[in-house]
């Protein structure tokens, strides 16, 4: 099995010419597989797949926003960032992130607004941001395949576009605000009026280690404390909106989902964060099965969680009392381990 090793530069050499990966044949896959919300587990499958090399790879970034006079640079990727597809083309994998709707002003005061929510995250060649620059040059070639194979077309009305339409030269793009949130049901059902084998992976993580990741990451070192409260308070109504997506995907699309039909295999794949380190290589074995990918790849397991079990205990009212049981029972389990082993 392959392992990253932990504290050390696994990154290749830089190339002296990047070496792209082979064109696509199609804008479409064989088969998707959207995870939500998790970073790591999509590289994670992204490498089981052959679509993204275990030690990461040097790729092709455009420094300025028009790609025809951008001068072109190598730059490390380490992890896969909203999609990447094996080299056969068959498989993609892809990051569907739902944001929490908080954010810090230029006073480093939290603010809350509702992400707008959108029907499907759409092929990333067919995706592009609202506010884009006008000047942007268009490559027509892929736009014709956005119309005519993906069916992201403003003139055709029997399919959706996964987010707003694009018009005149934009036509052929699915047009997504800054920051939204996908309506995982929905995305399911737009892949699957493509013909893609779609699955969706939904890691479950802790609830209040989770809210306040996300409210470090997104108000980061100098927010006050009571900003930080409040931020916490915030991003935990667009959590709960997040948790809704989710239960309604999985009543729908999971297991016994009351949108598939008899035969049909089940489309949301619960995987919980807390049992993957827990069990890790079987955890992940098991999972492959589910999604039909032949690997033994295996990264190294980080429990993230313990960085912030600390600042949770320390803030609560009943840390002295939690301490206090704990010193108890290991006390007790002490004793009791020891009786057991006596020799009568």
């Amino acid at each position: 099995k392959q392992k990253r090793q932990v504290g050390f530069d696994s990154r290749p050499p830089k190339p002296k010419k990047h070496s792209p990966p082979p064109a696509k044949t199609s804008l479409l896959p064989k088969k998707l597989i959207s995870v939500v919300d998790s970073q790591s587990l999509s590289t994670t499958l992204g490498v089981a797949v052959g679509a993204f090399p275990s030690e990461g790879r040097w790729t092709e970034s455009h420094s300025s926003p028009d790609h025809a006079t951008a001068s072109n640079e190598l730059v490390y990727e380490g992890s896969v960032r909203r999609s990447v597809t094996s080299f056969d083309g068959e498989w993609e994998i892809q990051h569907l992130s739902l944001p929490l709707g908080c954010e810090c002003d230029e006073n480093l005061k939290v603010v809350k607004y509702v992400p707008p929510l959108v029907e499907a995250l759409v092929p990333e060649e067919c995706f592009q941001e609202a506010n884009s620059p006008s000047t942007m040059t268009h490559d027509q070639s892929i736009l014709e395949k956005c119309r005519n194979e993906v069916h992201i077309n403003e003139d055709d009305k029997s399919f959706t576009c996964g987010s707003r339409c694009g018009a005149g030269q934009n036509n052929g793009y699915a047009m997504y605000p800054k920051q939204f949130m996908v309506n995982i049901t929905s995305h399911i059902s737009w892949w699957l009026s493509r013909g893609v084998d779609i699955t969706v992976v939904l890691p479950m993580r802790d609830h209040s280690i989770h809210v306040r990741e996300n409210i470090e990451e997104v108000c980061p070192d100098d927010v006050t404390a009571d900003n930080k409260r409040l931020g916490l308070a915030v991003c935990d109504i667009s959590y709960k909106m997040a948790k809704e997506l989710k239960k309604e995907a999985l009543q729908k699309y999971g297991k016994h989902g009351s949108l598939l039909k008899s035969g049909d295999k089940e489309r949301v794949i619960p995987v919980s964060y807390e049992g993957l380190i827990e069990l890790k290589e079987a955890y992940l074995g098991e999972l492959y099965h589910q999604l039909g990918i032949n690997s033994t790849y295996s990264p190294a397991f980080v429990d993230e969680n313990s960085q912030y079990m600390k600042s949770l205990l320390d803030s609560s009212p009943w840390k002295r009392r939690y301490i206090g049981h704990k010193k108890g029972h290991q006390k007790m389990v002490g004793r009791g381990y020891k009786r057991s082993w006596q020799v009568s």
